[in-house]
């Protein structure tokens, strides 16, 4: 293998670029599934694991060091100028512009080319040897290679195209240097992000791993099934990998939601050509953190799948013979449609080949939705027309706590949309109230008015630390008379 093979950018379409790390371990066991030929032997299989393992590590390298360097960008650590998406000088491009990236990318590189000696040595150089082709994994270059060092060379430029494509939705670069908040908030997309791909690849690999011993050549586990929380979630029918893929996506947007507090303008997403405004009613005209979202989740199913199935169109191949799958163009069984790729908002079929509906998890303006969390159930934030359950909006949400809902506050309606009342802890201005604490208290009074002496309500002594008022009325009855038994300072007499 040349060294310069891993210094050339393959311009090569998102689509394509995007097609190998899963499509490594899934090829051989659904050819064999399809044509009956025996299980793999333990060196194929041992050789087709190598080959797995590389992708997938070399992958995960790439994408924690780009998103990494998009981190280091938005905190100033790295200067504002710094191309992430960029290859170094000595890889055949302009540099990122951070040295410390550039020298971090060169090792991966250098580490996937002894990688890739390393399976030529144990798969073909035995006297026995595996051919690339005995795994179908000849077709993942064009022209097809039966040469591992062509194949490894084939799987290390995609899996950097793919890694270009993910970060393209990250690679946010902010007008000024970020505070803490916003920097909590890009780190914890960059890390959700790389750990949303790794589980899910590696569930995806044990699931075919494991479809491998359980019955010659597979095919009795579904490890290529539609699993893409918040829409459709089919059974692989094995157990482990159903888990860990249905919760990997609503744990990223968990950790996100908590964590991204600031507006995405402030973080620089608004000018992140990846990222499109398809929220719409309230919400439309800027970008937001269910915008950046939904993106990112468009991105990451389109990947997936890519990975899984391999190459297609122009090259006319699949990775899994014979096998449809959401994205490929054609309408299969559990489809309602197949528009040729897992982009949602784009006319129509959303990322998991549903139609465009309130409720499959694809929040979308052309359908008039504000939030759409992949159901129709009222009182959790997205009501069952898909628009934003919030005390505000002028809908009375009971499902959400609402005794009323006026757009603020009124004589009858606090602002947090409870019913309005002295008493209630809450300061009501359109009803007169000065202060509301429930009781006298030292600083506000029962009927809701600032305290003073006499007013007739007695106020107890302030122990409050650092408190201006410190009432500490003995009584208090309405007048300024002596010798009436409470003074005119609220003293007893």
């Amino acid at each position: 293998m040349k060294h310069l093979r891993f210094r050339a950018r393959l311009h090569r379409p998102v689509l394509t670029a995007l097609a190998l790390v899963c499509a490594v371990v899934a090829t051989a066991a659904a050819a064999h599934a399809a044509s009956g030929e025996p299980v793999l032997d333990s060196r194929q299989l041992s050789c087709r694991k190598q080959a797995s393992k590389f992708a997938r590590t070399t992958l995960d390298r790439q994408l924690e060091t780009r998103l990494r360097c998009v981190g280091r960008r938005a905190i100033g650590t790295a200067p504002a100028s710094t191309d992430c998406r960029a290859d170094p000088a000595v890889l055949g491009g302009a540099g990122t512009g951070h040295e410390r990236t550039d020298t971090k990318l060169v090792k991966i590189a250098d580490q996937a080319i002894a990688a890739g000696f390393k399976i030529e040595r144990r798969c073909a150089g035995a006297s026995t040897a595996v051919l690339p082709s005995d795994l179908l994994l000849d077709d993942v270059c064009s022209p097809a290679s039966d040469e591992w060092l062509d194949v490894v060379d084939c799987i290390y430029e995609t899996t950097r195209s793919a890694v270009d494509a993910l970060v393209a939705g990250l690679d946010t670069n902010p007008a000024s240097t970020l505070d803490a908040a916003g920097s909590q908030c890009v780190k914890t997309l960059r890390r959700s992000t790389r750990k949303v791909i790794r589980r899910t690849l590696d569930a995806r690999i044990a699931c075919f791993q494991t479809d491998d011993k359980l019955a010659e050549g597979g095919g009795v586990l579904d490890c290529a099934s539609i699993i893409m929380p918040p829409g459709t979630e089919n059974s692989t029918q094995y157990l482990p990998a159903d888990r860990k893929i249905t919760v990997a996506w609503p744990s990223l947007e968990r950790r996100v939601r908590t964590k991204c507090l600031t507006s995405m303008a402030t973080l620089g997403y608004d000018a992140v050509p990846a990222i499109a405004d398809v929220t719409g009613g309230i919400y439309a005209g800027r970008i937001t953190l269910d915008d950046v979202l939904h993106g990112l989740n468009d991105r990451m199913q389109d990947a997936m799948h890519q990975l899984l199935y391999g190459p297609t169109g122009a090259e006319g191949v699949f990775a899994i013979p014979g096998g449809g799958y959401c994205g490929d163009g054609n309408l299969d069984a559990g489809e309602e449609c197949d528009d040729g790729n897992n982009v949602s908002c784009d006319g129509g079929c959303d990322r998991d080949c549903t139609l465009g509906a309130c409720g499959n998890g694809a929040v979308c303006a052309d359908q008039f939705e504000e939030c759409d969390d992949g159901n129709l159930v009222a009182g959790d934030g997205c009501d069952g027309t898909c628009q934003s359950e919030f005390c505000g909006n002028l809908l009375l949400e009971p499902a959400l706590g609402e005794d009323c809902d006026v757009g603020g506050e009124s004589f009858d309606c606090d602002a947090n949309c409870t019913e309005a009342s002295c008493g209630d802890g809450d300061v009501n201005s359109t009803r007169g109230e000065q202060c509301d604490e429930g009781s006298n208290t030292a600083t506000c009074d029962s009927d809701c008015t600032v305290p003073f002496c006499p007013d007739g309500h007695v106020n107890p002594l302030n122990t409050t630390e650092g408190s201006a008022t410190a009432a500490g009325e003995q009584c208090d009855d309405g007048n300024s008379t002596p010798g009436d038994g409470c003074d005119p300072s609220c003293l007893i007499e």
